[in-house]
């Protein structure tokens, strides 16, 4: 995708709606390689040069078209800032900022594959998130982040690149409301004080006991991919089960449920209970379906 001066990964953005001919290419990793025992240091500079570059895309500044390689982040997040690191961010498509991600699985029909699409829209959720938080800090339209992304991937069983489009408006939104009721990780350690799940020195008949009060204290938050690799996902599903929590059916039913506590709660809303203002985007989702419902149910009768 990069060789010969990103030549493929240029016509393909080009197909789907980089306007324009001329195209620099703004690239990090050249530039500022990996050193041993530097990474952290090579980051921070690649951040600092990749904030310089969506500051002047955002006051008008930017270059024809501008395409960042290895684009660098920094998000904060629970009083913590983590540091990313993006395929690419593409300037100048449709009037936006988009975010480009390149897998090696295939897209198969032109779809994405069912295991991998989830995982894929987090990550690049993030990015968006990161994005719009860099904006925000320097006072600048963060409107000219696009939510819908480029992944790039191998069409079929061949080696030729495709390019799928993917909204992850649903899991920016959540994570939004993640950020909303996150405490800081300092506030989270303390608020747990002194636990141990490690209960070897209870008395034998207690240890049952223990261990369910330590876990308690450690707010179990499952998803259904908790069964194939935690050992403790049996007790955290239990915890979900017991809170009707929408997390038992799934990550696409999380998404369509932002901002809804529980199942009884979406349930209530269901049967026409007034949604509340964090419950406004679920809402206005079931009015939308009625409605298309009903007017398929009209156009049938008629």
């Amino acid at each position: 995708m990069k060789r010969d001066e990103y030549l493929e990964l240029l016509q393909l953005l080009r197909q789907h709606g980089l306007e324009t001919a001329t195209v620099e290419v703004l690239d990090l990793p050249a530039q500022y390689p990996f050193k041993p025992g530097h990474a952290d240091e090579v980051l921070a500079i690649r951040a600092d040069k990749t904030r310089q570059a969506i500051v002047a895309i955002a006051k008008g500044e930017d270059p024809p078209g501008l395409v960042i390689d290895g684009a660098a982040l920094v998000w904060t997040i629970g009083g913590v800032g983590v540091r990313l690191e993006t395929d690419a961010l593409a300037w100048w498509i449709g009037g936006k900022l988009r975010v480009v991600e390149i897998k090696s699985y295939p897209i198969e029909w032109g779809q994405i594959p069912a295991d991998k699409v989830s995982a894929m829209a987090w990550q690049t959720a993030v990015y968006v998130a990161a994005v719009q938080d860099l904006l925000d800090e320097e006072g600048l339209d963060r409107g000219i982040v696009s939510t819908e992304i480029f992944l790039i991937c191998p069409r079929n069983t061949g080696l030729t690149p495709v390019v799928v489009k993917h909204d992850v408006s649903p899991q920016l939104r959540l994570l939004r409301r993640y950020e909303q009721r996150e405490l800081p990780l300092a506030n989270l350690a303390a608020e747990i004080g002194d636990v141990t799940i490690d209960v070897s020195a209870q008395p034998e008949g207690a240890r049952r006991d223990a261990l369910a009060a330590a876990l308690a204290s450690l707010r179990p938050n499952y998803q259904p991919n908790c069964l194939s690799t935690c050992d403790l996902a049996g007790h955290c599903r239990g915890c979900a089960q017991s809170a009707a929590e929408p997390t038992l059916l799934g990550g696409e039913v999380v998404q369509l449920l932002v901002g809804v506590k529980d199942m009884h709660r979406a349930a209530e809303i269901l049967r026409g209970g007034l949604a509340q203002t964090n419950e406004l985007d679920f809402a206005d989702l079931i009015r939308a379906n009625l409605a298309a419902e009903r007017a398929v149910l009209g156009s049938a009768s008629s």
